[in-house]
């Protein structure tokens, strides 16, 4: 997981670029796919702090809006058992990126 650095603002900053780029347009949220981006937005929904958890499901689900191919990369890193736990997370906001991601 993300516990080799204390820093949560580091975090929330590097996770915040793998959601503007996918948001755009599908090349972005390809390139950003294949990065190798998608296993760490799936570390990150696993992380206590929930600031880092909605991030990462806003990541995913800006990633999965694009096409059938890219929601199958998610599908495929493991993500979809971590995010359906979410669902009935307490935060509102996390339960629609959630929501949006798995749609």
């Amino acid at each position: 997981m993300l516990h080799h650095c204390s820093n949560s603002q580091v975090h929330f900053s590097l996770l915040y670029s793998f959601i503007y780029p996918p948001r755009h347009d599908e090349n972005l949220a390809t390139s950003v796919a294949e990065s190798g981006a998608i296993n760490l937005l799936v570390l990150c929904i696993q992380e206590p702090e929930v600031t880092l958890k909605r991030i990462a499901a806003n990541a995913l689900s800006e990633i999965c809006k694009h096409n059938k191919a890219l929601g199958k990369l998610v599908v495929n890193s493991g993500a979809v058992p971590f995010l359906s736990g979410l669902i009935t997370h307490s935060d509102s906001l996390l339960k629609r990126h959630v929501c949006n991601c798995l749609a």
